[in-house]
């Protein structure tokens, strides 16, 4: 009797010791897991940050972008009021070829309205640069914004997965404490 209730001890502890290692690397995996959440969270938080800085900088850039379209658009307004000031210019060398007017002094007056209609035209130039680069930059950060969006769409999905198997593994770790088939 006494070699019978050994064996059964025995197997008892051994099988005591084989859920004990068993709760401890469902404990170790539990740990893993919380910290990975931990991880996930605070890289969550960095692509959140991340994405409202940069829909800052979008709608910095769409207002700065509209703003160059209205000054593109007084721009092209004097560039047709330069072209009828050519054909008045024109008409007045006309007039003044009439009245004898010296043709230095005709000269002056054709350089004068000459310089300003290319001052005109070097603003406009720069203008529709400036407009060219607000634009590449804006579909660049459209870009990046989108590949952060699905970024943290892949991010928040892990997160959820990792913490739904967190869940699953504090639910399973009091069912195996507990030795099955054993009675008080």
């Amino acid at each position: 009797a006494v070699v019978s209730t050994q064996s059964t001890g025995g197997k008892s502890n051994a099988w005591m010791q084989a859920k004990a290692e068993e709760i401890s690397g469902l404990q170790e995996k539990l740990r893993e897991a919380t910290r990975s959440a931990g991880s996930l969270r605070n890289e969550k938080k960095s692509l959140i940050e991340a994405t409202d800085l940069l829909q800052s900088t979008n709608q910095q850039l769409k207002a700065n972008l509209e703003s160059q379209k209205i000054e593109l658009e007084r721009f092209n307004q004097l560039q047709v009021r330069c072209t009828q000031q050519e054909g008045f210019i024109e008409q007045l060398e006309g007039r003044l070829a009439k009245h004898g007017l010296s043709k230095s002094d005709q000269d002056r007056e054709i350089a004068k309205q000459m310089g300003v209609i290319r001052d005109l035209h070097n603003r406009l130039q720069s203008h529709m640069d400036t407009m060219q680069d607000l634009n590449r930059q804006l579909s660049t950060l459209n870009q990046e914004n989108y590949r952060l969006k699905s970024s943290l769409e892949k991010e928040t999905i892990l997160r959820r997965s990792l913490e739904d198997d967190v869940e699953t593994l504090r639910a399973d770790i009091p069912s195996r404490q507990r030795p099955a088939g054993k009675s008080r």
